[in-house]
């Protein structure tokens, strides 16, 4: 089997193709199980091993790891983009949410206190 290293650990074969693809076509994991002829949930393991593997935990980053480490990749997917900007905004609005809540709560403790 051919094993390209990274960090610690090889990453296998089936692993990389999965990477390239991902990353070139910007596939959900239901249209990445069908072209590797695999379930979405074995597709979901692969991409997880790989963040454990690598040392991330975003699909951008798995992008700009794969361009730096001679992938091959010849472009990640405006849909990959969008996904990711996506997500980023989703990510932020949360925080801002979080926030939000702590700050109410304060205010209701020290409106109880009083």
């Amino acid at each position: 089997m051919n094993k390209k290293h990274y960090l610690n650990e090889a990453i296998t074969e089936t692993e990389s193709k999965i990477w390239e693809f991902l990353v070139n076509t910007g596939s959900c994991y239901k249209e990445i199980a069908a072209q590797f002829n695999i379930s979405p949930k074995t597709v979901s393991v692969h991409v997880s091993n790989l963040h454990k593997k690598l040392g991330t935990h975003s699909l951008i980053k798995l992008a700009i790891l794969g361009w730096k480490t001679n992938l091959r990749i010849n472009s990640v997917s405006p849909k990959l983009l969008a996904l990711i900007a996506i997500k980023e905004q989703l990510i932020e609005l949360n925080n801002k949410i979080d926030n939000f809540i702590e700050i109410e709560k304060k205010n209701e403790q020290s409106n109880t206190r009083e």
